[in-house]
């Protein structure tokens, strides 16, 4: 999956999630991530930010480069 088709599965979960299962309809969405999951997670808040509550994103590469040579 491309990441944003990732992040749209997500969003379905959670809606599935709110809307099918009655212990979880009022829940707080909070998303962790670090490296390329906290970029997941700051994608998703941007995206879907009506789905979260709260997120954290620990050394999120939020501009991807392309043949990136570091030192």
């Amino acid at each position: 999956l491309s990441a944003r088709q990732a992040l749209a599965d997500l969003a379905h979960f959670i809606r599935y999630l709110k809307s099918n299962e009655d212990d979880l309809s009022n829940s707080k969405i909070i998303l962790t991530g670090a490296s390329y999951s906290g970029s997941l997670v700051a994608w998703f808040a941007k995206l879907y930010p009506d789905l979260m509550d709260a997120g954290w994103a620990s050394s999120a590469p939020i501009v991807a480069k392309l043949n990136f040579f570091g030192e």
